[in-house]
């Protein structure tokens, strides 16, 4: 039997990390708000349309516990996460902004423009 490993050892060092990083976020973003969620397990979720979150949690990493920011990514049909983690509280409120910020960019690139047809690709046309 493998040995239990315990995530958050030091919860009291973990619980002012996180709550560095959700007044960080709201500093720099305040419109986040009202859709900045703390889920059961303590991870942070940033709440996006389409019913997807960017969400930022402990994970081991590379041979340690880490903070993490898991953001959707969409890339031609496929949907896929990208993982980035960060050394500092500052690290994670940097990634965290700017996978934000890039699939903000990617839904307004993709978005239907007046008299283009849909891009979904479940569209079907006769």
């Amino acid at each position: 039997m493998s040995p239990t490993i315990d995530l958050h050892r030091d919860g009291t060092a973990l619980s002012a990390q996180r709550d560095a990083i959700l007044r960080l976020l709201l500093a720099r973003r305040p419109a986040l708000k009202c859709r900045l969620r703390e889920g059961a397990s303590g991870a942070l979720s940033i709440d996006l349309p389409g019913g997807r979150t960017i969400e930022i949690g402990r994970m081991r990493r590379r041979g340690e516990v880490r903070w993490v920011v898991v953001s959707p990514r969409i890339t031609g049909l496929h949907h896929q996460v990208r993982v980035t983690d960060a050394a500092t509280v500052i690290g994670v409120v940097r990634a965290a902004l700017r996978a934000l910020d890039e699939l903000t960019t990617d839904e307004a690139a993709h978005a239907q423009r007046p008299g283009e047809p849909l891009r979904s690709p479940a569209t079907v046309t006769a």
